[in-house]
């Protein structure tokens, strides 16, 4: 489901770039995907959001594509 405007200020306005937010947005430019993992209230929609808008912002998805689409991936397994 797409993100609103509103809700898309609701996790950048505050937001504090973690260590290696620079790498994993370098990495989310050149590969165009990015997984984060981390446990419940770790931060990973709030750090998803803040890169998928700053990778927008930069255009780095004029040589492929980004959505702006977050998804409750709880039914995922892991592999193994």
């Amino acid at each position: 489901m797409p993100l609103a405007e509103d809700e898309v200020t609701e996790y950048t306005d505050l937001y504090v770039q973690p260590e290696r937010y620079d790498q994993a947005l370098d990495a989310l430019c050149a590969r165009h995907l990015l997984v984060l993992t981390g446990s419940p209230g770790s931060g990973r929609t709030a750090a998803a959001v803040n890169l998928l808008a700053e990778a927008l912002t930069l255009n780095c998805a004029a040589q492929g594509g980004y959505h702006r689409l977050l998804a409750h991936l709880s039914g995922l397994e892991a592999p193994g």
